[in-house]
């Protein structure tokens, strides 16, 4: 692929990450369709409300404050020239604006944060504001070491801050510890990490089939793509389902037999671990038996399925909604008829399919006991949200992503950030398609519109960017997916809590033991080794573990 369409395909995609990535919600809140109603920053509320006044909210220090705070970066961190993680627009905003002067102590790569943190946390040399896991979450807590934020929140959030970080009722509750709020989490769309099912339609009309519309219809399609030469050049070279060496390659596949390996679900008023319920043995059993029939790649278990993916060998694929703006668009470069398309979850019975998807908050934002402005925090939040809320070209090039280099992403240069779990700019997008009225469209979602509108006026011709956007954010394409997902074609994980003592010394173990058992099975060991597998998971930790998250469950119902 062209270098630049690659960088054109990532602007795309973060641009779509700012906008879209907001689109589903995890479980239904109160209110099913909240609309954010802050006032902006230079507008002071009502006189008949009960809240803050306005420089309460938005005022800035003055003596300017002080903040220290640590943060993880991608391994090839951009910056532009002259700056750095120090010196850079939010850190200059953040002064102007706000009155708060923030250094960080410590920035280092991803892969080295956790160790780093530990260490700060064990010696006692914590910053101001800290971003943590689950586990020291609870930890920091429990030892009286972060502030409680519960009336500061209240007092100090803007409306649209509160309206975005109850969004989602499940992420706001992992945000409490014992009824009190401790941090505020990394808000985005649970249901956006589901797995989809892609398939080449292009390999469909090739062989004259129907798109289908339940697994049984997947496995026969399944059966064509690896017999009967869907892309035409007459060569045995083709197989169906892109699997790889992990077992979470296949969990949407499992998804559509009704189970879910690596959540906990309910069942007759308990919480049970998917990997171990019955319902695994029969999708166990049709992989194997796909195997055996060459309707899977022999190497699965040793090949990544990237290349075969790119060099059109695979007609089918488990991946995010965004897979179309990552490695399915290299497909499309090789071959300009490819045409990859994302579909709801399927069933193999009559019951409705439904795929799997976990709690999308899984960091913390936490404030240290010691610090005498905690805040200051909040204050910063109402920034960030007033900004992605506020989608103007002027905040999308000045404070988020570089206009000309996909490389820059400024939104990576701060910790306190998060996505709303249901925005309507989708719905408002999919509007302004079938009225052709764009009055209501914010900049990052009239550039959207324009290039989907490219696509629809000539498809057989449509360049990749177009191809990607109109399959991803176009009516009916993958976005329209997961907002389905999140309303009723999908299973929740329900265990959203910090591991249990239990969990966290043997969950890993077991885990691993679950990874192993799908992939020997599937290379052709007895399906019933299953319940083999099921009797070891309980008797190494695994009925303990579920006593445990059914205390818990009993607790946070």
């Amino acid at each position: 692929m062209k270098v630049s369409t690659v960088k054109r395909l990532i602007v795309l995609l973060l641009t779509t990450a700012i906008v879209f990535s907001l689109t589903a919600c995890s479980k239904p809140a109160a209110n099913p369709d909240p609309t954010p109603t802050a006032p902006p920053a230079t507008e002071k509320p009502a006189d008949n409300e009960e809240i803050p006044t306005d420089s309460d909210r938005y005022g800035k220090y003055d003596p300017p404050i002080k903040m220290t705070q640590v943060i993880a970066l991608g391994t090839h961190q951009k910056f532009r020239e002259g700056e750095d993680i120090n010196n850079n627009v939010w850190i200059q905003s953040y002064l102007e604006d706000l009155g708060i002067e923030l250094t960080y102590d410590w920035a280092v790569d991803g892969s080295e944060y956790g160790e780093k943190l530990s260490l700060a946390i064990t010696t006692d040399n914590l910053p101001d504001v800290l971003t943590v896991g689950a586990a020291h979450f609870k930890t920091l807590a429990e030892e009286g070491r972060i502030w409680d934020l519960t009336d500061i929140f209240e007092e100090y959030a803007s409306e649209t801050t509160k309206e975005i970080m109850k969004q989602d009722a499940v992420g706001w509750k992992s945000m409490h510890i014992d009824g009190k709020l401790m941090g505020l989490g990394y808000t985005d769309s649970s249901a956006a990490n589901a797995p989809l099912l892609w398939i080449r339609n292009d390999w469909l009309r090739n062989l004259g089939l129907e798109e289908p519309k339940t697994m049984q219809e997947v496995l026969d399609v399944a059966e064509a793509f690896a017999r009967m030469d869907p892309d035409g050049n007459g060569a045995d070279d083709t197989y169906a389902f892109a699997f790889n060496g992990s077992s979470r390659s296949f969990y949407g596949f499992f998804n559509a037999y009704h189970a879910y390996p690596g959540i906990w679900i309910q069942k007759d008023g308990e919480l049970v671990y998917g990997g171990i319920q019955p319902e695994m043995k029969a999708a166990l059993a049709k992989l194997q038996d796909m195997y055996r029939s060459g309707l899977i790649d022999p190497d699965f278990a040793v090949n990544d399925p990237g290349e075969g993916i790119i060099n059109g060998k695979f007609g089918m694929v488990y991946g995010a909604w965004w897979q179309c703006f990552a490695n399915l668009p290299h497909t499309r470069v090789n071959n300009p008829e490819a045409d990859w398309r994302a579909y709801r979850p399927m069933s193999i019975d009559d019951k409705i399919g439904k795929a799997q998807y976990s709690n999308a908050v899984y960091n913390y934002h936490v404030v240290n006991k010691d610090y005498e402005h905690p805040e200051a925090m909040i204050k910063m939040y109402n920034y960030w949200f007033d900004i992605i809320t506020n989608q103007t070209e002027e905040n999308l090039y000045k404070y988020l992503v570089d206009r000309d280099d996909p490389e820059i992403v400024m939104y990576h240069y701060i910790n306190l950030i998060g996505w709303e779990p249901k925005s309507k700019m989708p719905l408002q997008l999919w509007e302004a398609i079938e009225s052709g009225d764009t009055s209501n469209l914010p900049f990052a979602s009239l550039e959207t519109y324009n290039t989907i509108m490219r696509y629809l006026e000539d498809p057989e011709n449509a360049g990749v960017e177009e191809w990607a956007t109109y399959v991803g954010n176009g009516p009916g394409g993958s976005q329209s997916i997961i907002f389905e997902v999140g309303e009723n074609r999908g299973i929740f994980n329900e265990f959203y809590g910090v591991p249990t003592p239990m969990m966290a010394e043997k969950m890993p173990a077991l885990e691993s033991m679950m990874d192993e058992m799908i992939i020997n099975i599937v290379l052709g060991e007895p399906v019933d080794n299953f319940d083999r597998f099921v009797e070891e998971w309980k008797r190494l930790g695994g009925d303990e573990i579920t006593y445990e998250v059914n205390e818990w469950y009993k607790r946070n119902k």
